[in-house]
Order: structure tokens, then C-alpha cells, then sequence
């Protein structure tokens, strides 16, 4: 029943690219109009693809630390 190694959610992989896609049009749209809000975005984003795909979803988790993010959103 459980796995020793998470695997992430047994979810076809079409919707779990497309929780993904829009996750990121909220963040890319919401997430980048006040400073801060971006950071705590891409960290939601890091856990909710964490609960997606499992360990390969933390990938994600440097975007957090990218100083750009009130420039790259609008680019």
C-alpha cells in the first residue's frame, strides 16, 4: 500500500501538466504585482509539484531564490 519512495499523486500525467500550466499563469499573473507575494508563490509552487510528480517537483524550488522576479514577469 505505501511506497518506501513518494512517487507524487497517481494522477493521469495530462492533468497533472495541466495543474501545472495554470499554477503558473496565476503565478505569472497574480504572483508578480506586489513585491514578496512572487517568493511565496514560487514556494507553493515548489510544494504543490512536490505533491505532483514527488521529488522531482522540488526542481522548482529555485525560482524562490531568483532576485529577477518583479522583472521576469512582464518579459
Amino acid at each position: 500500500m505505501f511506497s518506501t519512495t513518494y512517487q507524487g499523486l497517481d494522477l493521469h500525467p495530462g492533468i497533472k501538466f495541466t495543474i501545472c500550466i495554470l499554477a503558473d499563469l496565476f503565478d505569472f499573473s497574480v504572483g508578480r504585482m506586489m513585491l514578496g507575494i512572487g517568493t511565496l508563490g514560487d514556494v507553493i509552487s515548489a510544494l504543490l509539484l512536490f505533491v505532483l510528480w514527488g521529488p522531482k517537483g522540488l526542481f522548482a524550488i529555485w525560482e524562490a531564490f531568483d532576485v529577477t522576479e518583479q522583472f521576469d514577469g512582464f518579459v
